[in-house]
């Protein structure tokens, strides 16, 4: 968990490899995918909004190196993308 903006922003990182992974993907609008060509890795971007919220989340999910990938929080989406591309492995 890290603090962005006043906003908690979420981090999880499963081994690929592990069952507990079934059923974590996110549910939402795919918005975007962010192709990184440095990193050979694709990366969806979500948006999520329930009824009780006033501003949508944005998700993010990944696979790269035997690992599966996820980053939720609000933010901007322009700030949450450049977050993505600054994670370093």
């Amino acid at each position: 968990e890290y603090q962005y903006n006043n906003n908690i922003m979420n981090l999880r990182i499963f081994n690929k490899n592990r069952a507990d992974i079934s059923g974590s993907e996110f549910e939402g609008k795919r918005i975007k995918e962010l192709n990184l060509e440095e990193k050979a890795l694709t990366i969806v971007i979500l948006e999520m909004k329930s009824s009780e919220d006033k501003e949508a989340a944005l998700a993010a999910q990944w696979e790269y190196q035997g690992g599966f990938y996820q980053l939720s929080g609000k933010a901007d989406e322009k700030e949450f993308i450049k977050i993505l591309e600054s994670i370093i492995y």
